[in-house]
């Protein structure tokens, strides 16, 4: 879901994090010099950082009909 909220929504977060193609996962943990939750990557984040991670490079076989080569073998 994606959706538009007010900086202060940010300060009392237990996680915020961007995603995108560039960055893939990546966590916040300070917004306006204030800390998100206690200024750590979160939980939720970081498995989902390594999720991603693992899909891409190929380290997960669940997911290895979603990867299409760019190189010929």
């Amino acid at each position: 879901m994606e959706k538009s909220i007010a900086r202060t929504e940010l300060y009392n977060a237990d996680e915020v994090f961007f995603s995108g193609t560039a960055m893939e996962v990546a966590p916040v943990v300070e917004v306006d010099d204030i800390k998100v939750a206690d200024g750590k990557p979160g939980k939720v984040c970081l498995e989902l950082k390594k999720l991603f991670a693992d899909l891409t490079h190929g380290r997960n076989p669940k997911y290895m009909d979603a990867l299409r080569p760019v190189y010929e073998k």
